[in-house]
């Protein structure tokens, strides 16, 4: 990739972009490609042994503090985009570096690799599980890489810019979702190994409902909020962006708060539906951006986006159906329903009031306060942080115990997992 667009920039200025910069710039921003496929693989095989401290000190700790060190330097220079992206890649590159001497250390620790050691890697399982999903990758190249080329294609770079600069703040609606992700992955995998049903649909519910209100506050700020919020940020020449960050926002949080049902469905080993899946995304939100792109600009391509990950959703949703036997299991509905609620009073509030952005944090405040006390039952609070318990003002807010999730009976309790013959020593938890 990287050859073959430092070879056709020529071909790529005034066709696919407009900007020599850009395609510069992009020529050097793609061998993070690479350089971020290893990297996740290295965080994965870690994660898979518990070295969470490692993924925390590479992930939170140096990460960021490279990337803020090249900014730093970029502004004492005063360099211009070319040196960022550099930047950016000698970052990642040394961030891949201490992946690989914390990777090699462990794979030696657990005899993976080392003298008199031939690791059979199972090379057919994994493959024939992974191609047919990497349709689930061009749904992200989709959403993220021909939306924009067509954006540009027809409406030139600025419209792009315009889109654009207000992503970072829509896809703040994933940051739950995505720090939930390993944790849901791992225990669902367990439970579904053991056959434990009650169990994983008690776990998806759960995650479904912390899923939609903790990102609840994100969601208010960027769609009822979109205008004063993209204005405080980003100055009044970027204000006609707001309905693009409202769709976009609204779009990421319904693939939040859907709850992990790719990643069951994943789990469950249902990899043809996960296809059509991805293959009825792809096709309508590919049909949606050249439409709607060409009439409307970036508000047809945010448009576009929003509908494609509904209709992703709507489809995995279906496939939840066959795996726990309810398609929304209760009580998601009323979880739901209160979020709409307070996401529609804060919208009327705005468009009739107007407040100060100010007063539309407090706002946002309370109706977070409220929608917690609504669903204090299905998220279960008190159990999950007992300290809350303690608070005068939150105790009234949460709650400890109710009928969502009960203990299994014991013949369930005492099942042996399925592949772990001869074990005796799992108990449920």
């Amino acid at each position: 990739l990287f050859v073959g667009v430092v070879a056709a920039q020529d071909v790529l200025v005034g066709t696919v972009i407009d900007d020599r910069r850009t395609v510069a710039v992009l020529a050097i921003l793609i061998l993070l490609a690479p350089l971020e496929a290893f990297d996740e693989l290295a965080e994965n095989i870690l994660a898979a042994y518990g070295r969470a401290t490692s993924i925390f000190w590479r992930q939170h700790i140096l990460a960021p503090a490279l990337r803020l060190g090249v900014v730093v330097v970029l502004i004492a220079v005063d360099a211009g985009v070319t040196f960022l992206a550099v930047g950016y890649v000698a970052a990642t590159f040394a961030g891949l570096l201490f992946y690989s001497l914390l990777l090699r250390r462990l794979l030696r620790t657990e005899q993976v690799i080392g003298a008199g050691v031939t690791p059979r890697p199972p090379v057919r399982e994994v493959f024939g599980f992974s191609f047919p999903l990497l349709t689930a990758e061009f749904v992200y190249i989709s959403v993220n890489t021909i939306s924009v080329v067509v954006l540009g294609y027809f409406h030139g770079a600025a419209a792009v810019g315009r889109l654009r600069a207000i992503g970072p703040l829509s896809e703040l609606n994933l940051i739950v979702r995505r720090q939930f992700l390993r944790l849901f992955l791992a225990h669902a995998a367990r439970l579904y190994e053991r056959d434990d049903l009650a169990a994983l649909r008690t776990t998806y519910v759960r995650t479904a409902a912390w899923l939609a209100v903790l990102t609840f506050p994100v969601l208010a700020l960027t769609v009822p909020l979109a205008e004063p919020v993209t204005v405080a940020i980003f100055g009044e020449r970027y204000a006609g962006s707001a309905p693009y960050l409202a769709l976009l926002s609204a779009g990421f949080y319904i693939n939040a708060a859907a709850g992990f049902n790719a990643e069951l469905l994943q789990v469950a080993a249902r990899v043809r539906r996960l296809v059509v899946a991805n293959v009825i995304t792809i096709v309508v939100h590919v049909s949606l951006v050249v439409t709607l792109g060409y009439r409307l600009g970036a508000l047809g391509i945010a448009l576009a986006t929003a509908v494609a990950l509904v209709v992703q959703n709507v489809v995995n949703q279906t496939g939840v159906r066959a795996v726990l036997g309810a398609a929304v299991p209760r009580p998601l509905p009323r979880v739901y329903l209160a979020v709409a609620v307070a996401v529609g009073v804060l919208t009327a509030v705005q468009w009739l009031v107007r407040p100060s952005l100010l007063v539309g944090l407090a706002l946002v405040v309370v109706a977070t306060a409220v929608v917690l006390r609504v669903t204090r039952d299905v998220l279960l609070l008190g159990d999950a942080l007992p300290v809350l318990s303690t608070l005068p003002v939150v105790r009234s807010l949460i709650a400890v115990g109710h009928d969502c999730e009960r203990k299994p009976p014991a013949s369930t309790a005492s099942r042996q997992p399925r592949g772990m013959p001869g074990s005796t020593g799992w108990r449920y938890r």
